[in-house]
């Protein structure tokens, strides 16, 4: 299973570079399958290791570090904005290189996550895969470019493909992984609502987002779930 995760980064980065982001997004989203199906695989055959745990951290850098990275890559070298081609490396605008703090703040995330013991019950930054998932979902946005506002079509992809908004974008989902923001966990406690009432929450408002606003509600998704775990200060703090 992790080894699938592993592949599903490494296939995703020659797909984009052959100019296919839709599909290096969908490799995001199966990476974080096999992401999810390994820890499960592991709890129920009850047999984990260290060497599984690094090996998995390192899958997740490949795949929520650098196949992400890689897509926002491609989007600013078809930004619109001229003035991200007036400098370059072997034709390459060099802002384009900019996309490579998000490799880092995901490695440094990931290797702060291993030899932690505070993030059992929440975690500590933006886990690696959200942030896979924020930037996976900018190609799927475009290929369904339009959505209607006031009967109005708003072309998201003009948004998509400004290189300031990428810059920004950048910026704040790789100081997000390595930040000390407390986020909660999607580990049930129970089945009461009273016990996980902010997972449901949040699921509750994650469907409605998907019904009204299909792919775009990934970002919008990925930001709420910060400000809810903001609100719940219950289950900022770890009980360590």
């Amino acid at each position: 299973m992790t080894f699938g995760n592993l592949f599903s980064g490494f296939y995703g980065i020659i797909i984009c570079f052959s100019g296919d982001l839709v599909t290096g997004a969908f490799m995001i989203f199966l990476g974080a399958g096999f992401d999810v199906l390994d820890g499960m695989m592991a709890r129920l055959v009850k047999s984990s290791s260290a060497i599984g745990k690094e090996l998995d951290s390192l899958a997740d850098v490949v795949t929520f570090g650098l196949l992400p990275a890689t897509i926002v890559h491609i989007l600013l070298l078809h930004s619109h904005q001229n003035w991200l081609f007036e400098y370059g490396f072997r034709g390459y605008p060099i802002i384009s290189f900019l996309p490579f703090l998000i490799v880092a703040a995901a490695a440094y995330r990931l290797a702060k996550f291993n030899v932690d013991t505070t993030q059992s019950k929440t975690f500590l930054g933006l886990p690696s895969p959200a942030n896979g998932i924020f930037f996976a979902s900018l190609p799927l946005i475009m290929m369904n470019d339009t959505f209607l506002l006031n009967s109005n079509p708003v072309y998201l992809s003009d948004l998509i493909t400004n290189g300031w908004l990428l810059i920004g974008l950048t910026l704040i989902l790789s100081w997000l992984m390595v930040s000390n923001i407390r986020l909660f966990s999607f580990k049930l406690k129970s089945f009461k609502f009273s016990d996980s009432k902010i997972v449901y929450i949040f699921l509750a408002l994650d469907i409605l987002l998907f019904i009204f606003l299909r792919w775009a509600a990934i970002p919008v998704i990925i930001f709420l779930y910060i400000i809810l775990s903001l609100i719940n200060k219950s289950n900022i703090h770890d009980k360590v």
